[in-house]
């Protein structure tokens, strides 16, 4: 009864600290913020002493973790790193929650992990099920007056927003109606709809009632169904799979053979590349890259079904199957490799970009991935963990690592080999050593003294100049107004209106 009363409050006190973000944009600072103040809601919900001595290891990662990757979301301004480490975030929680509601240390098994979000989701509407029929029969039980009074709060609870909804909108369709009600209750009907107090009250009970499942929620340790299902459908298909692994594998080898002279061998003549529709080779190796990392993901998973079909055959009837997979394991090392050096050749021709980089951080995660499999074929151990731990290093240098720094103070993209400027200008505060070569380039180029007519490249640098400067002037004004006070973004804006009237 005291754990129970302890959650209850920690929930009341979770809900009046969201309460700090309703009607305001937070930014990745107000982000990092409530994901702080989610994380000891969740430890503290599931308090256990015994359970959680048992999850300590697991419980100092991943809460370690997260702290790390908040303070991560709020040092970091590039919108795709932001996303990705919320929903990095986002994941880590969802399967802690998971990990402390079915009292296990880690995931059994790598579909256990894919599973984990349906799982908690069944305890979730199981648990609130029990809040909406079992909770109150038991409070009725105890206390038998709460079964007269439970229709009278509901009905006051249901009307109250309604009769301040349709009283504010007699009172704009009728100001004398809108008069007689200040005077009878006496209260500023304008300051009480924008201090939005009753607003808060609603969202608040509705935020209450979401998390307050939660409290309760059990999940069962039983066979993860998601490994049933797969045993189940695959049971017997090893020669089905052994003719599908060998013909992936025939088209892979196809594909490497020719593409070997273009990408490994040497750089060919342009001319070689004309009757097959590419102009230039900085094209040819900057076509498809999408494509390619999708073919990645496609080979994965037919060779990790490969090996659950080995797995359920057995040594002796999945012999042949296993050294296909093997097979397609080394074509697929060696068509990670070529995809490797195309982003290398791409930067040798056009510079780096963040498509290139962040596509290869995520070629890194699959070859990972990868080499695991391949260990899977030799030996039964729980890789899981391993992956685990792999994850968490890759997502450490994801998070550390600035990609658009990185571009601006080593290969900057080019067009027409000429950096690439705009590009620059671009870039989100991480890249703000990008800015300054923009914006150097650009006050280059306005500030020269052009005696003669302007010529066609002069037009152009001159245009490409003013786009530069627009870039920045937009990315001054937005940090501008997401960091500084009402106060002062007003006074920044009356002065830049001012100096323009004065021009």
């Amino acid at each position: 009864m005291q754990n129970l009363r302890w959650k209850y409050w920690s929930l009341v006190a979770f809900v009046l600290f969201c309460n700090l973000f309703f009607f305001q944009a937070i930014g990745s600072f107000g982000l990092s913020l409530f994901l702080l103040g989610l994380l000891p809601f969740v430890l503290v919900i599931f308090w256990n002493k015994s359970n959680y001595t048992k999850l300590l290891p697991s419980l100092a990662i991943f809460t370690g973790f997260e702290l790390f990757l908040f303070l991560s979301i709020t040092s970091r301004a590039q919108g795709f790193v932001q996303f990705i480490l919320f929903f990095s975030s986002f994941t880590i929680g969802t399967l802690l929650v998971y990990l402390l509601a079915s009292k296990q240390t880690f995931v059994r098994s790598f579909l256990e992990l894919f599973e984990s979000p349906i799982k908690l989701g069944l305890g979730y509407l199981y648990s609130a099920w029990q809040v909406k029929f079992k909770f109150p029969e038991i409070g009725q039980q105890k206390y038998p007056w709460l079964k007269s009074v439970k229709p009278i709060a509901t009905g006051l609870l249901i009307s109250i927003p309604i009769l301040f909804i349709l009283i504010n909108l007699f009172s704009s369709a009728d100001p004398i109606y809108g008069s007689y009600v200040k005077r009878v209750f006496a209260i500023d009907l304008e300051w009480f709809f924008s201090e939005r107090i009753v607003l808060r009250a609603i969202i608040s009970l509705a935020l209450g009632a979401f998390f307050l499942p939660f409290l309760g929620i059990k999940i069962a340790q039983s066979i993860p169904f998601l490994s049933r299902m797969v045993y189940g459908k695959t049971r017997e298909l090893t020669q089905e799979m052994t003719i599908v692994m060998s013909l992936v594998a025939i088209t892979l080898a196809s594909f490497l053979t020719v593409q070997w002279q273009y990408i490994f061998v040497s750089v060919p003549k342009e001319t070689d590349l004309h009757q097959f529709g590419v102009q230039t080779y900085s094209e040819y190796v900057q076509r498809g890259f999408f494509e390619l990392i999708l073919i990645s993901l496609v080979l994965y998973a037919l060779i990790w079904i490969g090996l659950v079909t080995i797995r359920i055959a057995g040594e002796r009837k999945g012999a042949l199957l296993r050294w296909v997979q093997i097979l397609v394991l080394g074509e697929f090392g060696i068509f990670v490799a070529s995809i490797f050096r195309r982003i290398y050749l791409y930067q040798l021709h056009h510079g780096w970009s963040l498509v290139r980089l962040y596509g290869g951080f995520f070629l890194l995660g699959i070859t990972f991935f990868a080499i695991t499999l391949l260990l899977r074929h030799f030996y039964q151990k729980r890789w899981v963990m391993v992956e685990g731990i792999g994850v968490l290093i890759l997502l450490t240098l994801f998070s550390l690592f600035n990609a658009e720094q990185f571009i601006a103070t080593t290969h900057p993209p080019t067009v027409n080999n000429r950096i690439d400027y705009v590009y620059l200008s671009r870039m989100s505060a991480d890249g703000t050593v990008g800015w300054q070569k923009a914006f150097a380039s650009a006050n280059t180029v306005l500030a020269k003294n052009y005696q003669s007519a302007i010529n066609h490249d002069d037009r152009r640098a001159i245009f490409y100049a003013g786009v530069i400067v627009n870039e920045l002037l937009a990315r001054h004004d937005r940090l501008a107004k997401q960091y500084a006070s009402e106060s002062e973004w007003l006074a920044y804006k009356k002065a830049v209106l001012t100096e323009f009237s004065n021009e």
